[in-house]
């Protein structure tokens, strides 16, 4: 040890030089809610790495100046500040290190993960995932826990015990500190409803911190660490740890006894470990298969439920349609040419909605199977909407309905142009079928860089709260009926709602009773381009 006592010498002679220039000695601070480490009065604190420092300041040959501080927060923020030379008992961290030069450690703890006695044991970090971990701002295990552990919820406390207090309340699921520490604080506080549930792989070591402008500083504390006598050190730690003697000495008799049987033991474990693996395996597997029986007993209860109620439905809403084509037919060959027109007109309008109604439920079917496939491409906006609302101008006119579309001419959407269009063409389908003669149908388009919006608005009688939870369910029948008799299946929204979401957007609905109801569809511009400013123009209402 001769030559670290001379570089310790050599380097404190340093540090004294340098001190000699500023009249006052090197301040240190600790932090002073941190048992058996330092705590106490901040004035004159004691414990484990007060009675250390004490070591170190032998072997340099100079007292620290202890600066009283009321938390660690603030012993760091003087020290950044450049009000404090040095700090005692610091675990290095990147962060830090941007602020101070470290010193060798020259004390090592692990770290423990503490929760209450009925919680289960944590055998690693990533079980604090998702749990409600107290920590304590601006400590070192804080800021890296932060890091690691990211899916933990932080409840933030005062110090280390009340971060205990927390878990001991149920207010907190565990607290990671050093194992000394969390003995001596589960001691002192009484608190008998808490255990070491794991090692949380961290290990703290006691280091200086001390301010980038004093690096002879750093250099004489390392040069003293270095000069530490084990022995001296040890003893420290064994005065404020209490590590009882006689029961190390009664451990070393019982262990060759308890040697002998250990290989007995660890067979019969592993022999019962074996056997309930196998047996939670079988269950398992068990528990899995049973699981998957049910949920297609279920689905084939829903599928089977879906197929009875569809038949009725087709039955009923096809009927109509098809009941009023054959009585057309009677008069296809009456002499009045009008008339004959008429019928054949009433006809066609009679086989169109049969042939909507069959092309709902084939879409259906489609969605269902994954049989449906979509194709993106350059869809204008504006044109789609006026394309839609011209299609259904004519049934709009005979309801004596108006029509309106506002659409701004400036962007394109990079979407299925078929499903885009299915999807207006069902909510104006609906507008149409529920709104009263002499009313107004808005089709308003909106879109930023961000996203497009579609609304179809009516005036109505609107959708009752109760109805709103059913409305984009498949055969789904509302309080509120079609103003001309018109049928359905109930399968338009359920549709719509099911090409919107494949195209990874949003549908929704807002409505009041006898004010109206308004369908918006919100789609991602992803890939959007803007037209040419020659065709750009204006949001001009159009009415139809």
């Amino acid at each position: 040890m001769p030559s670290a006592v001379s570089r310790v010498f050599a380097f404190a002679a340093l540090a004294l030089a340098a001190a000699a220039a500023e009249p006052a000695r090197i301040k240190l601070a600790s932090d002073p809610q941190w048992p058996p480490f330092s705590f106490g009065e901040p004035a004159r604190l004691v414990g484990l790495d007060v009675d250390l420092v004490r070591l170190v300041e032998r072997q340099l040959g100079e007292r620290f100046e202890r600066v009283a501080v009321p938390d660690w927060s603030t012993a760091l923020r003087l020290a950044r500040a450049r009000e404090i030379e040095v700090l005692s008992g610091v675990a290095r961290t990147p962060e830090r290190e941007r602020d101070f030069l470290f010193t060798a450690p020259y004390l090592r703890q692990a770290f423990g993960i503490i929760t209450r006695t009925e919680a289960p044991f944590l055998a690693t970090l990533d079980s604090l995932a998702g749990r409600r971990v107290a920590v304590v701002p601006d400590h070192a295990v804080t800021e890296r826990l932060r890091v690691d552990q990211p899916q933990a919820h932080f409840v933030v406390a005062r110090n280390t015990e009340q971060a205990l207090r927390l878990v001991a309340a149920g207010e907190a699921d565990a607290v990671l500190t050093d194992l000394m520490n969390a003995n001596h604080l589960i001691k002192a506080n009484g608190l008998t409803n808490l255990k070491i549930a794991g090692l949380a792989g961290y290990h703290f070591e006691l280091r200086f911190a001390v301010r980038r402008d004093r690096p002879e500083l750093a250099a004489a504390l390392d040069a003293a660490i270095a000069a530490l006598d084990p022995a001296e050190k040890q003893a420290v730690v064994d005065r404020w740890v209490r590590v009882d003697h006689s029961d190390m000495l009664r451990w070393e008799e019982v262990r060759r006894v308890l040697a002998t049987g250990t290989a007995v033991l660890l067979l019969v474990v592993s022999a019962v470990f074996w056997h309930n693996h196998r047996l939670r395996r079988e269950l398992l597997e068990r528990r899995r298969v049973e699981a998957e029986l049910r949920a297609a007993h279920t689905r084939l209860e829903e599928l089977s439920r879906e197929r009875a109620q569809l038949l009725g439905m087709a039955a009923h809403d096809l009927r109509n349609p098809l009941t009023g084509l054959v009585l057309s037919l009677d008069f296809v060959d009456v002499d009045n040419r009008d008339a004959r027109r008429r019928v054949v007109r009433e006809m066609k309008q009679l086989a169109t909605h049969v042939l909507d109604l069959l092309s709902d439920l084939l879409d259906a079917q489609a969605l269902e199977d994954g049989r449906r496939r979509l194709r993106p491409e350059r869809v204008c906006l504006a044109t789609l909407a006026r394309e839609a609302v011209v299609e259904h101008h004519r049934r709009a006119v005979r309801k004596m309905l108006r029509l309106r579309v506002e659409a701004p001419d400036a962007a394109e959407l990079l979407a299925d142009a078929g499903a885009l269009r299915q999807v207006l063409d069902n909510l104006l389908s609906n507008a149409i079928k529920f709104s009263p003669a002499g009313r107004r149908i808005d089709v308003v388009v909106e879109c930023d860089e961000r996203a497009a919006k579609f609304t179809v608005a009516d005036e109505g009688p609107g959708i009752a709260p109760a109805s709103m939870d059913r409305l984009f369910t498949k055969f789904a029948r509302l309080d509120a009926r079609p103003t001309a008799g018109e049928s359905s299946v109930g399968l338009g929204l359920a549709i719509v709602r099911q090409l919107v979401e494949a195209m990874g957007g949003r549908v929704w609905c807002e409505s009041e009773l006898g004010r109206g109801t308004r369908f918006i569809v919100e789609l991602p511009i992803e890939g959007a381009v803007d037209l040419p400013a020659a065709n750009a123009g204006a949001i001009a209402p159009q009415t139809v």
